[in-house]
């Protein structure tokens, strides 16, 4: 009995804080004020809630660009999107990135990000390797730019698994083609 009690108040504890979080939420979406979005997506990056995060900061982006708040909230913004999963967006987003601040410090973690993102969407060796291309082209271009980076060894290791993947994908087809007897074009 005694744990009933103490559960059923956990959990109504539980729900009230789930509804304050939300409607706090709501109240912020509805302000639609840039630099509420801008702190209140950034604090919901630290508190490790990137959905939230990712919504505020990519509806304030176009309001900040080309400011050192832009830098700061393209880089929350990608990397919100890596932890909910969103690679295509986050690819684009880090590459964008690299054009649009050159001379920022954090290129070279946006070059490798990019090849990251391309390295998570490698399907099976039996899809199309259109990602995995893009991931090895993006990480033999972080590993030229930035020869020197600590994140060198981690995009060579993955650069070699996509380069196994392509050479796999290739020995499959030519397996197929031989197996099915046309590796002279005739019929």
């Amino acid at each position: 009995m005694k744990y009933g009690i103490q559960y059923r108040l956990s959990f109504l504890f539980g729900l009230m804080m789930i509804l304050v979080s939300c409607s706090e939420y709501q109240m912020i979406l509805r302000e639609r004020d840039p630099e509420l979005w801008y702190r209140k997506g950034v604090q919901y990056y630290n508190e490790e809630d990137y959905a939230r995060a990712s919504n505020l900061l990519g509806g304030v982006i176009s309001h900040y660009r080309g400011t050192q708040r832009g830098d700061t909230c393209v880089m929350y913004y990608a990397n919100s999107l890596v932890k909910i999963g969103d690679y295509y967006t986050a690819a684009d987003y880090f590459q964008n990135y690299v054009k649009t601040y050159p001379a920022s410090d954090n290129c070279e973690q946006c070059q490798y990000m990019s090849g990251y993102c391309y390295y998570k969407m490698s399907p099976k060796v039996l899809l199309d390797q259109s990602d995995t291309e893009r991931a090895v082209s993006e990480f033999q271009l972080f590993i030229n730019l930035y020869p020197n980076s600590p994140l060198v060894p981690d995009a060579e290791q993955k650069l070699a698994e996509m380069e196994n993947k392509l050479a796999e994908k290739d020995f499959r087809s030519a397996k197929l083609y031989f197996d099915l007897g046309d590796y002279m074009g005739n019929n």
